[in-house]
């Protein structure tokens, strides 16, 4: 799956709420994650898709986008 752009919208809320920065998304995304369909989206085309992978860290995480 190719990545075209990544937008965090609440990067605040991300780490506040999942103790999660925005750059380890990014790495998670960027990296060689394993990506699954998790749902269809309520836009045509906007399907909500979960990518697994690791930091560079280490930390295993698991990453909704659209």
């Amino acid at each position: 799956m190719d990545i075209a752009k990544i937008v965090i919208l609440d990067a605040d809320n991300l780490e506040r709420k999942h103790d999660v920065y925005a750059y380890e998304a990014e790495e998670v995304l960027l990296g060689k994650p394993r990506f699954f369909f998790a749902q269809e989206g309520n836009v045509k085309g906007e399907d909500v898709y979960r990518a697994l992978g690791r930091t560079e860290e280490g930390r295993y995480l698991v990453v909704f986008f659209v």
